[in-house]
C-alpha cells in the first residue's frame, strides 16, 4: 500500500514447476512438493488475505484474479511445459 496507493484487481500469478524424466523420479523430492505447495496454494491464499481488507474498504466487495498454468509437477519426457 505504501508503494502504490491502492489495491485495484489483486493476480494471483506466481508459480513453480520442477520436471524430471522417468528415468530419475528421485529427482523429485519431499522438499519439492512442499516448496510449491509453499508458492503455489499458500501463495494466492496469502495475497487473497493481504488484498480482503482493502478491497472491502474501498468498494464493500472486490474481485481477484488467479492464473494457473496447469501441472506443477511433471515426470516424463513430454510434461507439460
Amino acid at each position: 500500500m505504501e508503494a502504490f496507493g491502492r489495491i485495484d484487481v489483486p493476480v494471483n500469478n506466481a508459480g513453480i514447476t520442477k520436471f524430471a524424466g522417468h528415468a530419475d523420479l528421485d529427482a523429485l523430492t519431499a522438499a519439492d512438493f512442499v516448496r510449491l505447495i509453499d508458492v503455489d496454494p499458500v501463495g494466492t491464499c496469502q495475497l487473497v488475505r493481504a488484498s480482503l481488507a482493502e478491497l472491502k474498504a474501498r468498494h464493500g466487495t472486490g474481485e481477484l484474479l488467479t492464473v494457473d498454468g496447469g501441472f506443477h509437477l511433471s515426470v516424463g519426457p513430454a510434461g507439460f511445459r
